[in-house]
């Protein structure tokens, strides 16, 4: 086994690893009559009774780039880790050194790439990234990327918040969002934020 199968088997056993401890026992509980959850967002649609599909021009597939901008806070040890940290130790160097390098390299090797192909992304952006990197979005905008909300950043979860911690989290966003964003492109954005907070 060589350096890169060994590295490559070892994040997923820790992933793996890590999952199934931090749900504990509750992810093999089961009661007697406890009901299926459905997402009931949609009806159940199976594959052998759907019609078939096909995009303009008789396309069969659709491929959507979805690149997640992200910004993470030195001090935190939140967050997704390549390197399991069970002590939550902060800083956490190794961790923050790969969330680095997307921002500071990784993102740029994918923007080439895409500029190759003549092709757009759609981001899934922190709007911390707004203030942590301005030259990030005004490349990003130069592309014709289009912005996609993802909360303001990564090293805190929006998992389980109280409705009001909620409704400042999105309004901490769209300040962001317009402190970075000019035009009428913005405006409608800035109205529809607007409307989804009065209604939220």
């Amino acid at each position: 086994m060589n350096r890169r199968q060994f590295f490559n088997e070892s994040v997923w056993l820790a992933a793996g690893a890590g999952m199934v401890s931090s749900a504990g026992a509750g992810l093999f509980a089961q009661t007697k009559g406890t009901p299926v959850r459905q997402p009931d967002r949609y009806n159940d649609s199976l594959i052998l009774e759907r019609k078939a599909f096909k995009w303009p021009g008789g396309k069969t597939l659709a491929i959507w780039i979805i690149p997640n901008v992200e910004v993470w806070d030195f001090h935190s040890a939140a967050g997704a880790a390549i390197s399991p940290q069970a002590g939550n130790v902060s800083p956490d160097v190794i961790n923050y050194a790969w969330r680095e390098y997307g921002m500071r390299v990784g993102l740029w090797r994918i923007a080439d790439a895409l500029d190759s192909l003549g092709m757009r992304a759609t981001v899934a952006l922190n709007s911390g990234v707004c203030q942590a990197f301005p030259q990030a979005i005004e490349q990003m905008k130069k592309r014709r990327w289009e912005f996609m909300g993802h909360g303001i950043t990564n090293s805190k979860t929006l998992a389980n918040l109280p409705l009001d911690e909620e409704r400042q989290n999105h309004s901490g966003s769209a300040r962001h969002h317009r402190a970075s964003h000019r035009g009428e492109a913005s405006r409608m954005v800035r109205a529809r934020v607007d409307r989804n907070l009065q209604h939220a």
